[in-house]
């Protein structure tokens, strides 16, 4: 994939993206005679799936605007506290409530942020809720950092910890979960008020050798040699991060639909049928998980390289190697953080048991203040998002804070 042409054929299906966004509109239009005929419904479902394959998918809104607490509808403020060059600290703001401080680290393996809506939602009734925006490497100018590497990764959480300020429960969702233990270990070492009251790692990375995911196969077959020769590009002319050497979100999206092309092809299918039948609620369901889906950001090139050197192929963390800034990362240093680890029994991208290892890497937190978990029948997304996460996960992830506040 070269990324300069990639880019010329997206900005070029804007033009087709209007004429099939147009159609859609007039075949669904009340003064159309045709929209209340099946031939009027069987077009709005083709002119829409058409509209959605060339659409190009920018980053979507979080749309927090309230939340429900004890009984009254309550206004969220979507505020930036702190600006890191690659990312933002965004505090949801619950005017007129506190709560325990929880800081959500996302991951940056392509998508947005928003990907996490479900999981701030979630916890906006009972916590107050800071969470890591991640900026695309395609908008940053080189002049305003020439790089963004594993460690910077670190320093990120380290800096959004200390503006959060004491107290504060941390939570990694996937990939930052071994940037999130060494942040914890950092502070712990120095004996920060901002070291975590508790640590919550979710389907995170800690140790890929076990029960290997072709993700993890891919890469060792592959290489690091091949991912700096095919997977890094340079962000092409009319963007403000020209020249910057990027791994390109559309590169991992393609990835991650190609893990099970399938199941996409089915879902696009079912949803052309929900919208020829009307079945809004189904329809809607996979609006929003696809447009979040689909809106992709660039990753910086030394970062990617970085984490899948340090974490995919080398294995720095279970080996005792991993070092920050040249120095050992001593994770010994964490006595006072509790440590939650949970997976999900059928998750395909982080296998289980490739994150319980983190209780291994923290050796010197007491038994009574650790605790791990494996969700039956739950999947990778499923972990931080929908009905079981909302139901089943969620409640135990807040008990666990609560009892080490």
């Amino acid at each position: 994939m070269h990324y300069t042409t990639l880019d010329f054929y997206t900005r070029s299906a804007e033009a087709v993206n209007h004429g099939w966004d147009l159609a859609r509109h007039w075949s669904k239009h009340p003064l159309n005679p045709l929209s209340y005929t099946h031939v009027g419904k069987f077009a709005e479902a083709f002119f829409e799936s058409g509209e959605r394959l060339t659409r190009r998918y920018e980053k979507p809104k979080f749309g927090l605007e309230r939340v429900r607490i004890d009984g009254e509808d309550v206004f969220v403020n979507e505020r930036i506290v702190a600006r890191q060059p690659f990312c933002n600290l965004v505090h949801f703001e619950r005017n007129g409530f506190d709560g325990p401080k929880v800081l959500l680290v996302a991951p940056l393996s392509g998508h947005h942020a928003t990907l996490l809506r479900d999981t701030v939602r979630t916890f906006l009734p009972d916590h107050d809720v800071y969470l890591t925006d991640w900026l695309d490497a395609r908008d940053i100018p080189l002049s305003v950092a020439p790089s963004f590497g594993f460690d910077d990764f670190v320093d990120t959480i380290d800096a959004f910890l200390e503006a959060v300020g004491p107290g504060v429960h941390l939570m990694a969702v996937c990939q930052p979960t071994v940037q999130a233990m060494i942040a914890t270990a950092r502070l712990a070492a120095r004996n920060s008020p901002a070291t975590p009251k508790s640590l919550t790692v979710l389907a995170g990375p800690v140790d890929t050798r076990i029960k290997e995911t072709r993700y993890n196969l891919t890469a060792k077959k592959m290489g690091i040699d091949w991912y700096r020769r095919f997977a890094i590009y340079r962000v092409p002319y009319g963007y403000a991060g020209y020249e910057r050497e990027v791994y390109p979100g559309a590169m991992q999206l393609a990835s991650f639909m190609g893990l099970k092309p399938g199941r996409h092809l089915a879902k696009h299918w079912n949803f052309f049928w929900d919208v020829a039948r009307k079945r809004s609620d189904q329809a809607e369901k996979h609006r929003t998980f696809y447009d979040d889906y689909m809106a992709v950001l660039d990753m910086d090139a030394q970062f990617y390289i970085e984490t899948l050197e340090r974490v995919f192929l080398d294995h720095h963390i279970p080996k005792g190697k991993m070092r920050y800034r040249g120095e050992p990362v001593d994770f010994a240093a964490v006595e006072k953080t509790a440590l939650m680890t949970l997976e999900g029994e059928l998750d395909d991208i982080c296998s289980p048991g490739q994150t319980e290892p983190a209780h291994d890497i923290f050796v010197n937190i007491p038994a009574d203040m650790r605790e791990k978990r494996v969700e039956a029948g739950v999947g990778h997304y499923g972990i931080f998002s929908g009905h079981r996460f909302r139901q089943t996960i969620a409640p135990h992830i807040k008990a666990f804070m609560a009892r080490h506040a």
